[in-house]
């Protein structure tokens, strides 16, 4: 079964375990992902929402990190939260970071737009490992 998406946290334990490091250093290499380098997590997914009025719940901002690119729409805590996160000032909130996602092609483009390898947990081939 492919997964086409992960929140926050989901990546953080999986991949933390993954490279054995510590949840504050994989949250924090996320939300520097995010703010510096144009990781593409969402609050909310444009394409899902029906309407204007489901902004009205809560204050949402557009957000890129890199000129040019099409903003993620972000709660205004979550990206106020991540820039403190990003800039070592505080530790990530699983509270505060509990919906954001991010699809498997924008997690794919950041990897190779860093020059980070791919994390088995996403990206290992299910076939060629029964071989």
């Amino acid at each position: 079964m492919e997964i086409d998406s992960y929140k926050y946290w989901d990546i953080v334990e999986l991949w933390g375990r993954e490279l054995l490091e510590h949840e504050i250093i994989t949250s924090r290499r996320l939300a520097v992902g995010v703010i510096k380098e144009g990781l593409r997590f969402q609050s909310t997914n444009p394409k899902w929402l029906k309407s204007t009025e489901e902004f009205l719940s809560y204050p949402y901002v557009g957000y890129s990190a890199r000129p040019g690119e099409e903003p993620v729409v972000l709660k205004s805590e979550v990206l106020e939260h991540l820039l403190s996160v990003a800039s070592d000032k505080s530790e990530a909130s699983k509270l505060i970071l509990q919906n954001e996602v991010v699809t498997k092609y924008d997690f794919k483009s950041w990897l190779v737009r860093t020059g980070q390898s791919f994390p088995e947990f996403w990206f290992l081939d299910k076939k060629k490992e029964k071989v």
